[in-house]
This record gives structure tokens, C-alpha cells and sequence, in this order.
């Protein structure tokens, strides 16, 4: 179980390392990262075994919805189009926020969360894994947190900009 851990380190390094992220977490920093996209089912599995036991990704996920939320309703705030409460929330939140929203952008971006979450026996079939639009969904919300939590606001700022807030504002004529 321990090779799957390393093999998982590395697959995530590069994943970091490319767009929309370029990031490059130390090995002092990784960890955080290895628990963005860690399932319950799979800590549940992986630490009946194991000496040292691993975190999901729930905790993190809390934390990044609220960063996420933030910095959706941050930039949306500052669009002078949307003047009201209404338009805050149902023309631009509410397409940024919701689950099915975010795989979408995902999707759009080419972001493959799915082979780099792991998910435990539940969630594997013959044709490899099983994820959900929610799953992937919280595995992004408990990315943002990681790089909130390691990099700053700002840098998690850019990849929610990236990959959600720049296609919602060109679709919607904002920019």
C-alpha cells in the first residue's frame, strides 16, 4: 500500500505542475495535496492496514467551499453589470458554485481529477473507477483548499480563475 501512496505522490506532482496550476509543492507540502484527493472509502480500506493512517479529503473540502464561494462572490461583486442581489446569486454564483457547474468547467478544461483520486474497492468496476460529478466536485473544493492552505489566497485565487470564473464571465459577455 505504500508504493500505491508513492506512485500517487508522483502521478500528483506533475498533475501540479502543469496548467492551470504550476505548482511545486516540497515534500514537507505534498502531503496536503495527497489528501485533496483521498475518498473516505479509500482511508477507510487503506487504514485497517496501515501503520500510518491517512486523512480523506472532507475536512479540506469544508475549507475550500468557503474559499471557493469567497472568490466567486468576490469577483462577481465587482462586475457592475450585476446589480442586485438577485443578479449576484442566480446570474453569476449559483453557475460558478454548484457541483454540476464545477465538472463542467473541469471538463471544459481538461482537468482529469478521476485518475488522480483514490477511492477504495466500492468505487472501482472493471472499467476502472467509479466518480461521481459530486466527487469530483469536492475533490476540487478540497484542491482549492490545499493550495489556499499552502500557497495563499491569491494562488488559489488564479486556478479558481482559471478554470471557473474566466469561462462563466465570457460565456455570460462580462469580459
Amino acid at each position: 500500500m505504500t508504493d500505491e501512496l508513492e506512485r500517487h505522490e508522483r502521478r500528483l506532482r506533475e498533475f501540479l505542475a502543469r496548467e492551470p496550476f504550476c505548482l511545486h509543492p516540497d515534500k514537507s507540502q505534498i502531503e496536503i495535496f495527497q489528501r485533496a484527493f483521498t475518498h473516505d472509502s479509500f482511508t477507510e480500506e487503506y487504514n485497517k492496514k496501515a501503520a500510518r493512517p491517512v486523512e480523506s479529503y472532507e475536512r479540506l473540502e469544508f475549507l475550500g467551499d468557503a474559499v471557493l464561494e469567497f472568490v466567486v462572490c468576490d469577483s462577481a461583486y465587482r462586475i457592475p453589470q450585476l446589480d442586485s442581489e438577485g443578479a449576484l446569486t442566480n446570474d453569476f454564483k449559483q453557475k460558478a458554485v454548484s457541483n454540476a457547474r464545477i465538472t463542467e468547467y473541469l471538463r471544459d478544461a481538461g482537468m482529469d481529477l478521476d485518475g488522480h483520486m483514490l477511492v477504495g474497492n466500492s468505487f472501482s468496476s472493471k472499467n476502472g473507477k467509479v466518480i461521481s460529478d459530486d466527487m469530483r466536485s469536492d475533490v476540487f473544493e478540497a484542491l482549492v483548499a490545499a493550495i489556499y492552505l499552502t500557497f495563499g489566497l491569491e494562488c488559489a485565487r488564479s486556478v479558481i480563475d482559471k478554470i471557473i470564473l474566466t469561462p462563466l464571465k465570457e460565456s455570460q459577455g462580462y469580459i
